[in-house]
C-alpha cells in the first residue's frame, strides 16, 4: 500500500524559508519515505498566492515559481497551484481559500496522483516530538483494526483512561449505550439527488446479529487526527451553517473533524471532488472529508492518542468539556455522544482547548518548540536544539 504525504503550505522566497521548516521537512521525510522504503513519498503542495504568475499558463511560468520559491532540495517534490486552478476545477464553489476549501488541493493532486492508494495531509507548522512514521503507521493500524459498526460513535469519543479504563471498557460502554445497534451510518439514508453511496452495504440487515466482525481488516476511507461530532448540536461553531450547492430540503446531516488533516483514501478523494466539481456541493474544511465519508457510507476513525496540555486543567473538568456529562452509557442519541454533547467546540471555551495539543490552534506546541530551540536566548545557534549545543555536540 502506497501513501502520498503532502505537506501543505504558502511560500515565501527560496533564500528565506526559516531553518525550523527546513528541519521539520527533512526529518519528516527522513521518517517516513526514507524509513518505510517507500511506502510512503512525499510532497509539498504549495498555494503560490500570486495568481498574477499565471503557472497554468506557460511550463516556464510553473518553473521559474519553484526555483524562485522553493529551496533547491525540495523543488523536485513540490507541487504548486493558485486559485485560479481551483475555481477552474470547481467553477460553482464560492471559495476556495483554506479556511473553507483546504481539501481542494488534496482533491485535485489525487486525481494527477492517482497511483497512491491513500493521501495524508498535514500542515507544514505540524511538529512531532516523536517519530513521524511510526505515528502515522501506527494510527493506520488502530483504522485498519477497527470495525465498521460503530466506527462514527467511538470516533466522537476523547478516550481517558482515568475515567473510561481499557479503550475495550469504552468500546462496550458505547455499544451498551447504543443497545446493539449499528450507529447513525449504518444503512445510512442520504436526501440528496442522484447521490449513489461508494461504500459498502452492511453484510446483515440487523445490526446486532454483526459481532464486530464487518470492517475489521478494511483499511479506513477517513483518519482523523482527533475526535469527531455532528454538526446538528454544535452551539458556537462558526460555520454550522456554511454549505452549498444544498436544496432547501436535501440537506443531510454534516460531521466535522478538527482540525483539518488527517488520510483519506483516493476512493473518498475521488467522490468528493465530483460532487463539488459536477453538483457543486461543498460543506466547510474541516466538514468535507468526514460529512462525504459519513454520507457514502465509507469507513471514518479518529484513534485515540496522547494529548498534552499546559497548563493542566482538573481531568474531570476536561472530561465533561470534551466528552460532555454524565457516564458512557447514558449517551443514548448516536449524533450527540462524546463530543456532540460537549463544549469544547464553545469559544467561550477557547483558553482551555487552545492549551491541548493538535488542537486546531494550540499554544501548548510553541512552548514545546521555544524550549526545544531556546528562543529569546542571544545566541548564534538559537535555531539548533539547545539540549544539542548546551552538551557541546552541534558547532
Amino acid at each position: 500500500m502506497r501513501h502520498g504525504r503532502p505537506l501543505s503550505s504558502a511560500p515565501g522566497k527560496a533564500t528565506t524559508t526559516p531553518p525550523e521548516d527546513l528541519a521539520n521537512i527533512r526529518a519528516t521525510t527522513t521518517e517516513t519515505a526514507l524509513r518505510f522504503s517507500g511506502e510512503y513519498t512525499v510532497f509539498l503542495l504549495v498555494d503560490i498566492k500570486d495568481n498574477n504568475r499565471r503557472i497554468f499558463d506557460y511550463e516556464e511560468n510553473y518553473q521559474r515559481a519553484i526555483r524562485e520559491l522553493m529551496p533547491p532540495e525540495f523543488q523536485n517534490i513540490t507541487v504548486l497551484f493558485d486559485e485560479n486552478l481551483l475555481k477552474s476545477w470547481y467553477p460553482t464553489i464560492k471559495d476556495h481559500g483554506a479556511t473553507y476549501q483546504i481539501m481542494q488541493p488534496l482533491q485535485l493532486f489525487a486525481q494527477f496522483y492517482p497511483e497512491y492508494d491513500h493521501y495524508w495531509q498535514l500542515e507544514l507548522d505540524v511538529r512531532f516530538t516523536g517519530h513521524a512514521g511510526r505515528f502515522l503507521d501506527a494510527m493506520s493500524n488502530f483504522a485498519r483494526a477497527s470495525p465498521r459498526k460503530q466506527a462514527i460513535e467511538r470516533s466522537s469519543w476523547f478516550y481517558m483512561p482515568e475515567f473510561h479504563d481499557d479503550y475495550s471498557d469504552l468500546f462496550k460502554a458505547i455499544n451498551a449505550s447504543l443497545e446493539g445497534k449499528g450507529g447513525i451510518q449504518w444503512d445510512i439514508q442520504v436526501p440528496i439527488p442522484n447521490f449513489e453511496p461508494l461504500g459498502p452495504k452492511p453484510p446483515v440487515t440487523n445490526a446486532s446479529d454483526d459481532n464486530f466482525h464487518w470492517g475489521v481488516g478494511d483499511e479506513a476511507d477517513f483518519i482523523s487526527l482527533l475526535p469527531c461530532t455532528s454538526i446538528e448540536p454544535l452551539r458556537d461553531w462558526p460555520w454550522k451553517e456554511w454549505r452549498q450547492g444544498f436544496k432547501p430540503r436535501s440537506k443531510p446531516s454534516g460531521w466535522m473533524c478538527q482540525p483539518a488533516m488527517g488520510r483519506a483514501s483516493r476512493l473518498l478523494l475521488r467522490a468528493v471532488h465530483y460532487h463539488q466539481a459536477t453538483q457543486g456541493l461543498a460543506v466547510h474544511s474541516e466538514a468535507t472529508l468526514s460529512s462525504f465519508a459519513l454520507w457514502h457510507g465509507m469507513k471514518l476513525v479518529a484513534p485515540p492518542h496522547p494529548l498534552y496540555q499546559d497548563p493542566q486543567w482538573p481531568r474531570d473538568k476536561l472530561n465533561e468539556l470534551f466528552n460532555g456529562l454524565g457516564a458512557v452509557e447514558e449517551h443514548q442519541e448516536s449524533g450527540l455522544v462524546g463530543m456532540g454533547s460537549g463544549g469544547a467546540m464553545d469559544r467561550a471555551y477557547d483558553y482551555i482547548t487552545q492549551t491541548v495539543s493538535f488542537w486546531w490552534k494550540s499554544s501548548f506546541p510553541d512552548k514545546i518548540y521555544d524550549t526545544w530551540l531556546s528562543r529569546g536566548r542571544q545566541d548564534k545557534r538559537k535555531n539548533l536544539p539547545h539540549v544539542l549545543w548546551r552538551r557541546g555536540i552541534a558547532h
